[in-house]
């Protein structure tokens, strides 16, 4: 008998992410198709730490061991900018994501503010649920802040939406509306207007 182990040294073989071993005879063929690793790409397997092995299967005729070796996706730059605030005490925080990959962000801290919303890219509004899935360029998210001392009333944080309202209750001046958006994209859709 052989010992064959197989290595997917960070990835999964057979759906497992621990080395596969076992005591094989002599010409035993062994699958080696199904091995995966998030956000790389599997380039060839090492036999015994010398040869680049690229086949899908193998006949045991000697004590084996395979490693297999990965190329990584590219990765972008989320850069998260607090706004005079802190992100996980961090005056600027940046993470490097694959494409598709999820990030969730949480809430920044600034004394006496607020936080509102984040902004990504300035120019592209503000996120929804607070999660960035990374396309194929770098982000930039910015926090958005109100002053305490300036809200005049503060909507319940369940629905942050909502706290653009506080802005518009700051500089409305008596006798004006204030229009109230049911569309979060802000496209004025489903308009509602609401008389203080």
């Amino acid at each position: 008998t052989y010992t064959i182990e197989i290595d997917p040294n960070g990835g999964l073989f057979n759906g497992v992410d621990v080395p596969y071993k076992a005591l094989v005879l002599y010409n035993t063929k062994i699958d080696l198709s199904d091995v995966y690793r998030e956000y790389f790409d599997f380039k060839y397997w090492t036999y015994n730490e010398e040869i680049q092995y690229m086949e899908n299967t193998i006949a045991v005729v000697e004590d084996i061991r395979l490693e297999a070796v990965w190329k990584e996706h590219p990765t972008y730059a989320l850069t998260i900018n607090p706004n005079g605030g802190l992100y996980e005490n961090e005056s600027t925080f940046e993470v490097r994501l694959h494409e598709g990959e999820k990030y969730e962000l949480k809430d920044p801290v600034r004394t006496s503010y607020l936080f509102v919303a984040w902004n990504e890219n300035e120019d592209e509004g503000y996120l929804k649920d607070d999660v960035v899935t990374m396309g194929k360029k770098d982000i930039e998210v910015s926090a958005e802040w109100i002053r305490e001392e300036d809200i005049v009333a503060k909507i319940p944080e369940s629905n942050r939406y909502y706290q653009t309202i506080q802005r518009a209750l700051v500089e409305v001046k008596d006798g004006q509306t204030v229009v109230v958006l049911k569309d979060v994209d802000e496209s004025f859709t489903n308009e509602k207007k609401v008389k203080l």
